[in-house]
Protein backbone atom coordinates (compact mmCIF):
# COMPACT_ATOMS: atom_id res chain seq x y z
CA UNK A 1 0.00 0.00 0.00
CA UNK A 2 1.24 3.07 -1.28
CA UNK A 3 0.66 5.83 1.76
CA UNK A 4 1.20 8.83 -0.29
CA UNK A 5 -1.94 7.74 -2.28
CA UNK A 6 -4.22 8.50 1.05
CA UNK A 7 -3.96 12.20 1.07
CA UNK A 8 -7.59 12.51 2.05
CA UNK A 9 -9.92 12.48 5.62
CA UNK A 10 -13.12 10.52 5.71
CA UNK A 11 -14.72 10.82 8.62
CA UNK A 12 -17.00 8.07 9.20
CA UNK A 13 -20.83 8.89 10.03
CA UNK A 14 -23.15 6.55 11.69
CA UNK A 15 -27.37 7.56 11.44
CA UNK A 16 -28.91 8.09 14.82
CA UNK A 17 -32.41 8.10 15.86
CA UNK A 18 -33.67 9.53 18.77
CA UNK A 19 -37.62 10.07 20.05
CA UNK A 20 -38.68 13.73 21.58
CA UNK A 21 -42.09 14.37 22.40
CA UNK A 22 -43.61 11.38 19.63
CA UNK A 23 -41.65 12.60 17.15
CA UNK A 24 -38.68 10.66 16.07
CA UNK A 25 -35.34 12.68 14.97
CA UNK A 26 -32.50 11.39 12.85
CA UNK A 27 -29.07 12.92 12.95
CA UNK A 28 -25.66 11.62 11.73
CA UNK A 29 -22.73 11.36 14.45
CA UNK A 30 -19.33 11.30 13.46
CA UNK A 31 -17.68 7.89 15.09
CA UNK A 32 -13.97 7.37 13.25
CA UNK A 33 -11.66 9.33 11.02
CA UNK A 34 -9.75 7.73 8.63
CA UNK A 35 -6.83 8.67 5.56
CA UNK A 36 -8.19 7.27 2.12
CA UNK A 37 -7.93 7.49 -1.27
CA UNK A 38 -10.37 8.98 -3.70
CA UNK A 39 -10.94 8.12 -7.41
CA UNK A 40 -14.14 8.96 -9.69
CA UNK A 41 -15.36 6.12 -11.32
CA UNK A 42 -18.24 7.63 -13.56
CA UNK A 43 -20.59 10.19 -13.33
CA UNK A 44 -23.62 11.13 -15.58
CA UNK A 45 -26.51 13.44 -15.52
CA UNK A 46 -30.19 12.22 -15.18
CA UNK A 47 -33.35 14.39 -16.13
CA UNK A 48 -36.31 13.43 -14.14
CA UNK A 49 -39.19 15.36 -13.79
CA UNK A 50 -37.77 18.73 -15.61
CA UNK A 51 -34.57 18.29 -13.55
CA UNK A 52 -31.08 17.55 -13.53
CA UNK A 53 -29.76 15.22 -11.21
CA UNK A 54 -25.81 14.90 -11.38
CA UNK A 55 -25.03 11.22 -9.93
CA UNK A 56 -20.90 10.41 -9.49
CA UNK A 57 -19.79 7.21 -8.16
CA UNK A 58 -16.63 6.84 -6.55
CA UNK A 59 -13.95 4.35 -4.98
CA UNK A 60 -12.65 4.85 -1.83
CA UNK A 61 -9.97 2.96 -0.14
CA UNK A 62 -9.76 3.67 3.70
CA UNK A 63 -7.52 1.47 6.65
CA UNK A 64 -10.42 -0.97 7.83
CA UNK A 65 -13.10 0.01 10.46
CA UNK A 66 -14.67 -2.93 12.07
CA UNK A 67 -18.22 -2.54 12.00
CA UNK A 68 -18.39 -0.40 8.81
CA UNK A 69 -21.61 -1.02 6.79
CA UNK A 70 -23.73 0.51 3.98
CA UNK A 71 -25.60 2.32 6.75
CA UNK A 72 -22.55 4.54 7.28
CA UNK A 73 -21.62 7.68 5.20
CA UNK A 74 -18.38 9.16 4.53
CA UNK A 75 -17.62 12.74 4.59
CA UNK A 76 -14.69 13.71 2.95
CA UNK A 77 -13.21 16.68 6.40
CA UNK A 78 -12.21 19.94 5.16
CA UNK A 79 -10.63 20.94 8.51
CA UNK A 80 -9.68 20.01 12.35
CA UNK A 81 -13.23 20.93 13.65
CA UNK A 82 -15.23 18.09 11.65
CA UNK A 83 -12.11 15.79 12.77
CA UNK A 84 -12.07 16.89 16.33
CA UNK A 85 -16.06 15.96 16.67
CA UNK A 86 -15.25 12.55 16.40
CA UNK A 87 -15.88 11.00 19.73
CA UNK A 88 -17.70 13.68 21.31
CA UNK A 89 -21.21 12.52 20.74
CA UNK A 90 -22.41 15.66 19.20
CA UNK A 91 -24.25 15.46 15.59
CA UNK A 92 -22.69 15.99 12.79
CA UNK A 93 -22.11 19.40 10.99
CA UNK A 94 -22.63 19.38 7.08
CA UNK A 95 -20.51 23.11 7.04
CA UNK A 96 -17.60 21.54 8.17
CA UNK A 97 -17.11 18.79 5.68
CA UNK A 98 -16.72 18.73 2.10
CA UNK A 99 -18.27 15.84 -0.30
CA UNK A 100 -20.81 13.63 1.48
CA UNK A 101 -20.38 9.71 -0.18
CA UNK A 102 -23.22 7.13 0.61
CA UNK A 103 -21.63 3.56 0.86
CA UNK A 104 -23.47 1.45 -2.22
CA UNK A 105 -21.02 -1.39 -1.43
CA UNK A 106 -17.89 -2.68 0.51
CA UNK A 107 -14.69 -4.96 0.73
CA UNK A 108 -12.67 -6.13 3.23
CA UNK A 109 -9.82 -6.40 1.43
CA UNK A 110 -8.61 -10.15 0.86
CA UNK A 111 -10.59 -10.70 4.30
CA UNK A 112 -7.32 -9.38 6.35
CA UNK A 113 -8.91 -6.28 8.30
CA UNK A 114 -6.56 -3.81 6.60
CA UNK A 115 -8.36 -2.04 3.62
CA UNK A 116 -11.71 -1.15 3.21
CA UNK A 117 -12.75 -0.72 -0.34
CA UNK A 118 -15.89 1.43 -1.01
CA UNK A 119 -17.74 2.12 -3.96
CA UNK A 120 -19.75 5.09 -3.20
CA UNK A 121 -21.83 7.73 -4.39
CA UNK A 122 -21.82 11.17 -3.73
CA UNK A 123 -25.06 12.90 -2.68
CA UNK A 124 -25.63 15.69 -4.43
CA UNK A 125 -26.55 18.88 -1.93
Amino acid sequence: MNIGRKRHRFRIDELSASTADGQTTETWLPVAVRRGSLRTLSGREIVENDQVEARTQVEIEIRFFAGLTTAHRLCLVDNDVAAAAVGLGTAASDSDVGDVYNIAALDNVEGRNRIHRIHAIRQET
